[in-house]
């Protein structure tokens, strides 16, 4: 099991801000990136001897803690990002404003989910200033 959980890509939506709108960003880093921010979750939340979190009231804290440290993660090392997406719009407004290119390397989304990729090195550049901090 623990060969699986390190490898793939795990995907998140983080919170963004372009211009003082925010938008969710669509992400996918891979696996082993992951897990060492799951073990600080463990840390955080778990127990002696039940290292996951195991108190229902605490499981939403825990997922905001996990975007958290996805997007510090993502602001440290913008070039972890593998592969995002964000609604047409968004990247209208993304590549009017600062240059971020979409891209057209995966199958086209189907016109009911408005989503488009974008050039992860175009969007490396910016990602310090776009990720939203708790």
């Amino acid at each position: 099991m623990s060969r699986f959980l390190r490898s793939g890509h795990h995907e998140a939506v983080l919170p963004a801000r372009l211009s003082g709108a925010e938008f969710s960003l669509r992400v996918w880093i891979e696996m082993q990136d992951v897990v060492p921010l799951l073990e600080t979750l463990d840390a955080l939340f778990g127990e002696p001897g039940r290292p996951y979190c195991t108190h229902v009231e605490q499981l939403r804290v825990a997922q905001e803690t996990l975007v958290e440290l996805m997007a510090q993660v993502l602001r440290e090392h913008p070039e972890k990002v593998r592969r995002a997406c964000v609604e047409t719009a968004v990247a209208e407004r993304l590549f009017a404003e600062l240059g971020i290119r979409r891209v057209e390397v995966y199958p086209t989304y189907p016109l009911s989910i408005d989503q488009v990729d974008l050039d992860v090195r175009d969007l490396a550049v910016h990602l310090q200033t776009l990720l939203l901090s708790a």
